[in-house]
């Protein structure tokens, strides 16, 4: 019977006499040891080879993040140019064809939020939900401040080079 990586441990253990301490069977038990470190290795091998291809694809995914901003900027950059050079304009070819649309939108000075509290414009305003500064609440639990609901847990991360 092949025993799963994770049973190995256990396997090592039951070799070992529990009254005398002596290795029942040293063959068995270096078989087992190399396979574990085997496994082991295989895994660590696995993570590493793992998080370097999510980075390739990070790094890929924002090089073409970039290339698509860069291409809607020159995209805007362009209908505004073409917007100034018609002004309002109707421009028409085979291939391609030029019109306008009317549309509405807001525009609020910088002092509108101040006359919106001030003057009962709540009815205009969004608030977000509060956020927690992690950063500053950690900082004053490591200075031994008493924060009530919160806590320093410790963590062991596993680091594999």
């Amino acid at each position: 019977m092949s025993l799963k990586l994770y049973e190995i441990p256990q396997a090592i253990e039951d070799l070992i006499d529990p009254e005398t301490g002596e290795i029942v069977d040293v063959n068995e038990l270096e078989r087992l040891t190399e396979r574990l470190e085997g496994g082991i290795e295989w895994l660590a091998l696995e993570v590493k080879n793992s998080l370097a291809e999510a980075e390739a694809m990070k790094k890929e995914k924002d090089a073409f993040a970039t290339r698509q901003r860069i291409a809607e900027n020159r995209a805007k950059s362009l209908k505004n140019y073409l917007s100034f050079v018609l002004r309002g304009q109707k421009y028409k070819t085979d291939r391609v064809s030029i019109s306008y649309r009317r549309s509405e939108t807001v525009q609020v000075d910088d002092e509108f939020i101040l006359w919106a509290r001030s003057e009962g414009g709540d009815a205009y305003l969004r608030y977000k939900e509060p956020e927690v500064d992690k950063a500053a609440l950690k900082e004053d639990l490591k200075n031994g401040v008493l924060v009530p609901h919160a806590m320093l847990v410790e963590n062991s991360n596993i680091q594999i080079k």
